[in-house]
């Protein structure tokens, strides 16, 4: 059902322009992470100051659930061979189902396979129970099942009903654990009820 993985791994950089305008794309996957929270009440400011995209809000400039915003970096990711992780914060969370669904629903243009950036903390660390130093010990039921749980939401949601939309390994659209390096115990086999 899934392929999952603690962290992306250093990728290739992204394809550049010739002086006639071709992309040469690079010959193994680029994922770049797709940040869908920017102008969210509460959300991370810097979208202001980011000269890649301003649509017409005045206040931030950009507007990352915008899908004409959408459409533009989903076309410029095809063309650059860029596989974006959408980040998915649980399923009520603005920035979980509720983007996923806007996301999956842009259909103009050309549509990049996506993967999904599981965040298992967020801001407030309120997702799973953390370690006093931050770290995150699956071995814990709490985690174990909520990660167990979502990731079977996830696939009964979006990855059965959308599986031309995910990009695959190994035939299994892949999920990365965010945050990094922060993980105890064994990962194969906590998950082994969502995989199978």
């Amino acid at each position: 059902m899934i392929a999952t993985g603690l962290a992306a791994k250093a990728f290739s950089a992204l394809g550049a322009s010739n002086p006639n305008g071709y992309v040469y794309l690079p010959s193994i996957p680029v994922l770049a992470h797709f940040v869908n929270w920017h102008t969210i009440p509460g959300g991370w400011d810097t979208a202001a100051t980011m000269p890649v995209r301003h649509d017409n809000n005045s206040v931030h400039g950009y507007t990352s659930t915008n899908p004409e915003i959408i459409t533009q970096q989903n076309t410029e990711m095809v063309r650059n061979g860029i596989v974006p992780l959408i980040s998915w914060w649980g399923r009520d969370s603005y920035a979980g189902d509720k983007f996923l669904d806007t996301y999956l629903s842009v259909s103009k243009g050309d549509l990049p396979k996506i993967g999904i950036l599981y965040e298992s903390v967020n801001r407030d660390q309120s997702r799973m129970h953390t370690l006093p130093n931050g770290e995150v010990n699956l071995h814990d039921p709490y985690n174990a099942n909520l990660l167990n749980s979502d990731l079977v939401h996830l696939d009964n949601k979006y990855f059965s009903r959308y599986p031309d939309r995910f990009f695959h390994v190994d035939g299994r659209p892949i999920v990365f654990l965010w945050n990094s390096h922060i993980f105890h115990g064994n990962l194969e086999e906590i998950i082994y009820p969502a995989r199978c």
